[in-house]
């Protein structure tokens, strides 16, 4: 922001502008790069130790701690993970628009909740699989390219899928209550 005093920077070569809109054999170089990347992550949550941590500390960050693993570095990388994800995110972005600014990505922030909650991600931790937010991932963009041929406006589409992500995160929270107490359901 102190840089730019909030304007967008643009005009970056052409050649910078391949990885987001061209493609290769018909397929979009941004979903290639989703593939892969999604086959790394897949990789490193479920065939590293690191990524067992990850999930050991997502559950119960203070028994992962007393199995003597150090759940401050764990988390460390996950930062450094996200910090990834987001730079890879603002290369295809700033790609495929041509220019930047600093705001660029904030629009997405509830449709990445959202498609992580739809994919089965456990809001309170312990709990998600990449393949889960593949197909939330699928299911947001059908649901969006579908509402955006039909002429709905986005700040309708916004609200969809704030009501999607409420009816998930309800339908979670009323499922763990029912696995929490069984006795109840009994009486």
């Amino acid at each position: 922001m102190l840089a730019t005093k909030g304007n967008s920077v643009s005009g970056f070569p052409d050649s910078y502008s391949v990885i987001g809109n061209n493609s290769v054999l018909g397929i979009p170089i941004p979903v290639i790069l989703f593939g892969l990347v999604a086959l790394a992550a897949w990789y490193l949550t479920n065939k590293t130790v690191w990524g067992r941590s990850v999930y050991m500390a997502g559950n119960n960050p203070v028994a992962t701690r007393f199995s003597g693993i150090n759940t401050r570095k764990v988390i460390m990388y996950v930062y450094l993970f996200s910090a990834l994800m987001a730079a890879i995110a603002a290369v295809i972005m700033t790609s495929r628009y041509n220019s930047a600014k600093v705001d660029l990505g904030s629009s997405y922030q509830l449709q990445s909740i959202a498609v992580a909650v739809l994919g089965g991600t456990s809001i309170s931790g312990g709990y998600g699989k990449v393949i889960g937010v593949i197909f939330g991932t699928a299911i947001f963009q059908v649901l969006s390219s579908g509402l955006n041929l039909l002429g709905v406006p986005s700040m309708v589409i916004n609200i969809l899928i704030g009501v999607v992500l409420i009816t998930v995160l309800l339908i979670n929270f009323f499922t763990a209550n029912a696995k929490r107490n069984p006795l109840k359901k009994a009486a």
